[in-house]
């Protein structure tokens, strides 16, 4: 537990720096950062992880990840209905992150969405997309449910 608060404050210390100045987080860091994101926007979720590499991760990969899983978690407390269970999953491996964001809500039609809305185009979809080696992808259909998995490998 002492590790993983110590993990969390020093996610919490890379906020007040410069963008330009903020260190690669360690695995542990990058985990407590995804909690984080996803704990913020509903605290009842489960939350599991697993870390089978002890690399770092630049900084602009774990926010760019923290952001996509937080909007992926807050689209589903609007929109996934009533006592919906939701979950989190994020393995890290030797330069390779997979978050996943589940629920067991309604569901709906990806092809439906109005354009003008940004949440999944912008906020999950694009946002990854321009990682170097990022990419996202939303699996539903109404009636069962929501997977979001946000990817990110390392360019070779």
């Amino acid at each position: 537990m002492l590790k993983q608060a110590s993990a969390a404050l020093t996610s919490v210390d890379t906020i007040v720096k410069d963008p330009d100045e903020l260190p690669d987080y360690t695995a542990e860091g990058a985990v407590a950062a995804l909690r984080t994101a996803a704990t913020d926007e509903d605290e009842t979720l489960a939350f599991w992880h697993q870390i089978s590499a002890d690399d770092t991760v630049p900084a602009e990969i774990v926010e760019a990840i923290a952001e996509s899983l937080s909007e992926a978690v807050r689209n589903s407390v609007r929109h996934a209905g009533e006592n919906v269970k939701r979950a989190v999953t994020v393995s890290m491996g030797a330069g390779e992150i997979n978050a996943t964001v589940q629920d067991d809500g309604r569901g709906f039609n990806p092809r439906a969405v109005n354009p003008r809305r940004l949440g999944l185009r912008v906020s999950i979809v694009d946002r990854m997309e321009r990682l170097p080696g990022g990419s996202a992808n939303i699996d539903t259909k109404p009636g069962s449910g929501t997977t979001v998995t946000l990817t990110w490998e390392q360019p070779s």
